[in-house]
């Protein structure tokens, strides 16, 4: 005898915000952001994992001007407005250093903490250089680990 489907007891989540998906493993292909490129090794994209990575989204989060570009969307086909940063007006302006500086480090670090695997930002660094432009330097912090990530802009 086949028990009735009206009777079987499922368990569910008092709400949807019980269930929650693992998150995704990091993994992207390594980018020359000198020459403005993927890297290749016989022709093919070099796959990097984990921290290196991590450091990558980093590096292409600052560099990507937030609301620049459509090509940045979610599992939906929404627009991810919360990608990139808006850093732009900041570099090569004449407002006081300290507020340049400021300004910087709360973009990056509210852009940066979207980012699943990252729980903070600190000791962070300035230099300009005439010649290479503004180099900025700080620690990440996730669960597993603390490591430095310099980025010139």
């Amino acid at each position: 005898m086949l028990p009735r489907v009206t009777e079987l007891q499922f368990e569910t989540p008092a709400d949807e915000e019980e269930v929650q998906e693992a998150p995704q493993p990091l993994v992207s292909f390594l980018f020359d952001f000198k020459k403005g490129d993927f890297v290749k090794e016989d022709g093919k994209l070099i796959r990097i994992t984990g921290k290196e990575a991590l450091k990558q989204w980093i590096e292409k989060t600052i560099r990507t001007e937030r609301y620049r570009y459509r090509v940045y969307l979610d599992d939906q086909g929404n627009e991810v407005e919360e990608y990139g940063t808006t850093i732009e007006d900041l570099v090569g302006t004449n407002y006081p250093r300290s507020f340049v500086e400021a300004e910087l480090e709360r973009e990056i670090t509210e852009s940066l903490t979207n980012h699943y695997a990252i729980n903070d930002i600190r000791n962070w660094r300035f230099e300009r250089d005439d010649s290479t432009g503004a180099m900025i330097s700080f620690e990440v912090v996730t669960d597993n680990e603390v490591f430095e990530q310099e980025v010139t802009l």
